[in-house]
C-alpha cells in the first residue's frame, strides 16, 4: 500500500480524487483486518471501524468502560476499612 503522501500530489488538482484516495486506503485497511479473531476489549467492531476510517484502532466504549472500572476500583480501595 502506498502512502498517502506519495499519491496526493497527482490527485490535488481533481474534486473528489483525495476523497477517492482516502476510500481506497480505508477499504485497503478493513481487508487487511478480515478475519483476524474478534475480542470484545482489543479488536471488536468499533476498533474496527476506527482502524479502517483512521488508521488507529480505537474503541472509545472500551476506554470509557475502562476508566469506569478504575474509579469504581478506586472508590472501592479508599472506603474499605
Amino acid at each position: 500500500m502506498q502512502r498517502l503522501g506519495a499519491v496526493a500530489g497527482d490527485a490535488r488538482a481533481q474534486p473528489g480524487a483525495v476523497r477517492a484516495i482516502l476510500s481506497r486506503f480505508s477499504v485497503a485497511r478493513a481487508e487487511a483486518n478480515i478475519g483476524k479473531p474478534y475480542a470484545l476489549f482489543a479488536q471488536n467492531c468499533e476498533h474496527f471501524a476506527s482502524f479502517a476510517f483512521t488508521g488507529k484502532a480505537e474503541s472509545t466504549t472500551v476506554a470509557t468502560l475502562g476508566w469506569m472500572v478504575a474509579g469504581a476500583l478506586a472508590v472501592a480501595a479508599l472506603t474499605a476499612d
